[in-house]
């Protein structure tokens, strides 16, 4: 009973420790420091990544979001250019001048990499050997800046590309796929031809499955032949708008062309079973 009294008791007294610390704890998340920049994230239109042996990453802020704009031209993955706008906005915990100590001091005399936010540039040096914060040159200053802010410009380009197969603006009127054609009337979805044993609210879930697949990953389109073709129509002011995709591989993955953009879309091979048959989707 004793020993239980105890474990008791010290519990209580770590729980109010805890409490204690997040009560105490300075507001906010930043980290401890002075700002990198000065620079406003509704300022920034273009951003720019560049890595040895590896290809310019370019990306442009439209009146529709954010591009990839090199080395392919494609939506951009929101959350990604998201996290790069955050170096213009994160804390600086260590500053030197750049001309103090030799650049190989601080791994910037051959960087991980060089990011530009419009025409500042952020040199990207050497992981601090005690902290997880990296050395960053920016203007004539080496600073320390915390490795997970500056993650996202060590990406492969494809991790810039949206995964999302349709744009968040179109909305599907008809699916026409292998063996399976829907249509949309009079706000109601329909099976062509209909099937009894298919009520609306499959219809419907089968049909949400395609406005909202995502792909696991993006790459430039390849030589793969077509498979098969699917075509879906879209509402475009109240005519049909078509866009023709093409199945490139059922297994091991799921993959689907999309001509339009030079791009293919890797799904799990089950997601394509379901995106393919009606009959057998989840519900």
């Amino acid at each position: 009973m004793k020993s239980r009294w105890l474990l008791n008791l010290s519990l209580v007294v770590l729980i109010a420790a805890l409490a204690a610390f997040a009560y105490w704890k300075p507001a906010g998340d930043k980290a401890a420091g002075v700002p990198l920049t000065a620079l406003s994230v509704d300022s920034i239109n273009r951003i720019r990544i560049e890595k040895s042996g590896a290809e310019p990453i370019a990306l442009e802020r439209t009146p529709e979001g954010w591009r990839l704009s090199a080395p392919v031209r494609a939506r951009a993955n929101r959350f990604n250019a998201q996290n790069l706008l955050r170096v213009a906005t994160t804390a600086s915990s260590f500053q030197a001048p750049a001309g103090a100590a030799p650049l190989s001091t601080y791994g910037l005399d051959k960087p991980a990499a060089r990011l530009w936010l419009n025409d500042d540039e952020f040199v990207i040096g050497a992981i601090h050997p005690m902290r997880q914060q990296h050395y960053v040159r920016y203007h004539d200053t080496v600073h320390l800046v915390d490795s997970h802010v500056l993650g996202t410009a060590l990406f492969h380009y494809s991790s810039f590309i949206d995964t999302q197969l349709i744009e968040e603006s179109r909305r599907l009127t008809a699916l026409r796929l292998p063996g399976v054609r829907l249509a949309l009337k009079d706000g109601v979805w329909r099976r062509e031809p209909h099937d009894t044993k298919i009520s609306v609210d499959d219809l419907n879930d089968f049909v949400a499955q395609w406005q909202n697949a995502r792909a696991l990953s993006v790459e430039k389109l390849s030589r793969m032949q077509a498979a098969a073709q699917i075509e879906l129509v879209f509402d475009n002011g109240g005519k049909p708008a078509a866009l023709k995709l093409e199945i490139l591989a059922h297994k091991p993955e799921f993959i689907l062309a999309r001509r339009d953009e030079g791009l293919e879309y890797h799904f799990p091979e089950d997601v394509g079973r379901r995106l393919l048959n009606l009959d057998t989707a989840e519900k």
